[in-house]
């Protein structure tokens, strides 16, 4: 709760500065609805495939039931891939605008002329067109990389829960233990992901570079466990505001069936309702978190910070003050670590 109370004023301004950056480039708000319904449509498809091949019967016989496996184990890597790749490429593409919006608008009369030159000039007029063609003509290899990764994880996630059982179809010991493992190392390496993809975005490298590049970056800066904390306060702000968004969904729907429509069952309406909510608004709030991770590199890196601060010199400063004060909070929180701990990831 110590870390949380302090870590709040600090998210609070991150989530701020990103709202004012996302909504200086609203086209960027359909990243959300393109996801949804990309993910939707995908996900039918892979349980038409998987209903296909459920009808052939393979599972039931011996000889085709390697077959059978494989195929399954297949499409469920492709879907989890695909899905993956969209959802990398949505941070990605938030990143680049709100690097855009770090780099090329101001709000000092007068510096934009001097700060976009012809090189620029078509990322600085159409940021999310920009950002749309760098990702699929510069660096969808390594969000697919980065996808990729994640994909083999869960992948060997869904072996073991199938074959990880005994005759009478409890999940074994050893099965518990590997799943536990494997879903550590999907989330540090999730994580990782996020950090690199957002790295790359910003400044147009490859996955491995970006990787070592940020790495630096973060032992250099000290802002390692400052960029953590930040992250989980983010995420439970924006989880809130969602599951209030739902509520608020919820309430009003069940109130118009009741009054307007003669609903009886109003609460299954309601769940409905709350679940919607939840979900729409999760996905557009995912936008801002991105745009968060964007921010917090821009402010850290060398190459962008001065240009942050002369950009939007208000907003540089509230940040800034933010951030120190932040990771002041956490050196004090962290205080009993050895002096040779390295804050990195």
């Amino acid at each position: 709760m110590y870390a949380l109370r302090k870590k709040l004023p600090l998210s609070v301004e991150v989530i701020r500065a990103s709202m004012e950056a996302v909504w200086a480039h609203k086209a960027v708000l359909i990243l959300p609805m393109f996801s949804m319904i990309f993910h939707t449509i995908w996900l039918a498809l892979c349980l038409l495939v998987y209903a296909r091949l459920h009808s052939f019967n393979w599972h039931e016989s011996d000889e085709k039931a390697g077959q059978y496996f494989a195929c399954l184990f297949g499409l469920f890597f492709y879907w989890i891939w695909t899905a993956e790749l969209v959802r990398y490429l949505v941070d990605y593409i938030t990143s680049s605008v709100v690097a855009s919006w770090v780099c090329f608008d101001t709000t000092v009369a007068g510096r934009r002329d001097k700060v976009v030159d012809e090189e620029h000039k078509f990322q600085a007029n159409y940021p999310t067109t920009s950002a749309f063609r760098f990702a699929f003509f510069h660096n969808l290899g390594t969000i697919a990389l980065a996808s990729l990764v994640i994909a083999a994880i869960e992948t060997l996630k869904f072996v073991v829960e199938i074959f990880g059982r005994d005759n009478d179809g409890r999940e074994t010991c050893v099965a518990c233990i590997i799943k536990m493992l494997l879903n550590c190392i999907r989330d540090q390496l999730d994580y990782m992901n996020k950090y690199v993809i957002t790295y790359c975005a910003i400044f147009n490298t490859s996955f491995c570079q970006g990787t070592q590049e940020f790495q630096y970056l973060m032992q250099e800066s000290g802002f390692g466990f400052t960029s953590f904390f930040q992250d989980e306060v983010t995420g439970i702000i924006v989880m809130g505001a969602a599951v209030t968004i739902g509520m608020v969904t919820a309430a009003i729907t069940m109130s118009a069936g009741v009054l307007f429509f003669g609903i009886v069952r109003y609460s299954t309406v309601g769940v409905m309702a709350f679940v919607f909510g939840t979900v729409v608004s999760l996905g557009a709030l995912g936008v801002v978190k991105s745009a968060v991770t964007s921010l917090f590199i821009c402010l850290v890196a060398p190459e962008t910070s001065p240009v942050f601060e002369e950009n939007h010199p208000e907003s540089y400063a509230r940040l800034s003050t933010a951030f120190k004060s932040g990771n002041d909070a956490t050196r004090e929180f962290f205080s009993w670590l050895p002096s040779c701990f390295c804050v990195c990831f």
